[in-house]
């Protein structure tokens, strides 16, 4: 059972977990392609971006429950979803990292909005982003695969 989630910044020892979930939850035609490693460590230096996870702890064992990959504007007014995924799925863990962001939303003057862009293959996201309020706001190609942009406003 889980007793307390905390959301925090990526730390080294996250990588493995956060690895693992790339691996349950990230498919080529739906989500597209996991993080390589080399992906997952540079999230840890890339100035432009900043990651969250959702750590929970039980009294016995911690564990990283998911993950929000975004990247903030506060001059245009904006924070950017890249990536968030959760393991175990359904359970309520995107809600908590999403309410995190937010929050930052709310207590910051300078941001507006929350975007995300998501794979129209991706039913599930469409669906969790959809329950988070957020509304969809236009659509773009990248490559061959098209993305919808969905935005919560502030």
């Amino acid at each position: 059972m889980i007793k307390t989630i905390t959301i925090r910044r990526l730390i080294i020892p996250d990588l493995p977990a956060i690895e693992r979930i790339e691996a349950e939850e990230f498919f080529p035609d739906i989500q597209g392609e996991p993080l390589s490693k080399k992906e997952l460590t540079n999230l840890l230096v890339d100035p432009d971006v900043e990651t969250i996870v959702a750590d929970s702890w039980d009294g016995i064992t911690r564990a990283v429950l998911g993950y929000c990959v975004f990247s903030k504007n506060p001059g245009l007014g904006w924070i950017y979803i890249d990536r968030i995924a959760t393991y175990p799925q359904q359970a309520g863990i995107g809600t908590i990292l999403i309410d995190f962001l937010k929050a930052d939303l709310h207590d910051t003057p300078s941001l507006n909005y929350i975007n995300a862009g998501i794979r129209e293959t991706n039913d599930a996201a469409l669906e969790s982003f959809t329950a988070w309020g957020f509304e969809r706001s236009g659509q773009y190609k990248r490559g061959p695969d098209m993305f919808y942009d969905y935005t919560l406003e502030g």
